[in-house]
């Protein structure tokens, strides 16, 4: 309470002499929350005053360490967009360059994360590039957090198209982590999954499929028969089922995914819309072209209804 008052202090004294304006939610097209706007010349004074790159970066990076949201909740994209472009001023600022704080890696990756979701690829790789390195100098390249993003890398390749990159890059990542932390720790069975979806990407459909079978029992045991990662396996050994021509079991898995992803995530989470999407081209390849537009128009209602509070924040 005391800094919220101090805040509020501070922020009516600016206001008062004219040097900041205080901004109501959704007073700006580009913003979702409340704000505060500097006059120019007081950002200018500001930034004059403050240049000790010991002092400045490692107080912004902690400020946006602390105000990240969930990247994976879409309802948290705004708020990533107003994030990102006080990340990438650091991230690319001289002052920022000879610092390697965990804080900072943290940004960057989660900002490689938010960035990847939205199909901001080039973004992406250059964020997830830049908390390997920081991650590398700082805990080695074979601690866990480094190889998490040195995995985050090889996916932003692969949604760039360069699955001859991505694939050196995970199957690296797999060595370290069944080495580091053993076959079925979590992270190891995610890369695992990650070379799995690189190889049905490049064709060898029957070669994914031996590798999601494995990947999606040893999720069971270890996590649980809902974990988000297990539905994750069955959704994916789904669409190499499909691909080989077992449109049943496809669909059988997709149902089950999409049934517990509804009750666990909510209908408007993405990975149940993907679900829901899946399923229907299951329904379509069996001839079930009712089944098939009824779901395709549920989805569609849900994404409008998405799409609808994400602009109207």
């Amino acid at each position: 309470m005391a800094s919220t008052v101090d805040f509020d202090d501070v922020v009516a004294e600016l206001r008062r002499l004219g040097l900041a304006e205080r901004l109501a939610p959704n007073s700006r097209q580009d913003s979702v929350s409340p704000g505060l706007r500097l006059h120019r010349l007081t950002r200018a004074v500001v930034r004059e005053l403050y240049t000790d790159p010991a002092i400045v970066v490692p107080a912004v990076v902690g400020l946006l360490h602390a105000a990240s949201p969930d990247w994976q909740d879409p309802a948290a994209w705004p708020r990533w967009s107003e994030l990102m472009p006080h990340a990438v001023d650091v991230a690319l600022g001289e002052r920022a360059e000879a610092l390697a704080s965990e804080a900072f890696a943290d940004v960057r990756n989660w900002l490689g994360l938010y960035q990847l979701g939205a199909g901001l690829i080039p973004g992406a790789l250059q964020s997830f590039r830049a908390s390997f390195e920081l991650r590398a100098r700082s805990l080695g390249e074979e601690h866990p957090d480094t190889l998490r993003s040195m995995g985050n890398l090889a996916e932003s390749l692969r949604a760039q198209g360069d699955f001859a990159g991505a694939q050196a890059l995970q199957e690296r990542v797999l060595e370290a982590r069944r080495r580091v932390l053993g076959e079925e720790h979590p992270d190891t069975l995610t890369s695992m999954n990650h070379l799995a979806m690189l190889l049905q990407a490049q064709g060898d459909v029957a070669g994914a499929r031996a590798l999601q079978e494995r990947v999606l029992e040893a999720r069971r045991r270890v996590l649980g028969e809902e974990h988000l990662n297990t539905l994750t396996s069955m959704g994916n050994l789904a669409v190499s089922l499909k691909d080989l021509g077992d449109v049943a079991g496809a669909r059988a898995l997709q149902e089950r995914v999409l049934e517990a992803r509804r009750r666990v995530l909510g209908e408007e989470h993405p990975d149940t819309l993907t679900s829901m999407k899946e399923l229907a081209a299951s329904l379509s390849a069996e001839a079930d072209g009712a089944g098939a537009r009824t779901l395709k128009e549920r989805m569609l209602k849900v994404a409008r209804r998405v799409l609808g509070k994400l602009t109207s924040g």
